[in-house]
């Protein structure tokens, strides 16, 4: 009888060890540009924000309008103008 109690704490103890170290894994996921456009659009922008490149996101410049986000590249002269236009969204 008291070996069964011990086989019982012993396999107890190992379900115990093992259940910890195995762990549902995080998704990690990007929201980011990872390409631009240097074409206009007619929507209507109320804000933008810049992106930094990394990793899969490249160097963007993220215009906030009423049909969504676009992502835009910073060196297209209309898309400086814009950004002197709406504010910055932090």
């Amino acid at each position: 009888m008291h070996n069964i109690w011990k086989c019982t704490f012993l396999v107890m103890l190992l379900a115990c060890g093992t259940r910890s170290s195995f762990r549902i894994p995080t998704k990690v996921t990007f929201t980011c540009c990872e390409s631009v456009s240097p074409n206009r659009f007619s929507h209507t922008v109320t804000g933008y924000k810049q992106q930094i490149a990394q990793g899969p996101c490249v160097h963007a410049i993220i215009f906030e309008t009423d049909k969504g986000q676009i992502c835009s590249s910073p060196g297209a002269r209309w898309v400086q103008k814009k950004m002197k236009e709406v504010p910055m969204i932090p």
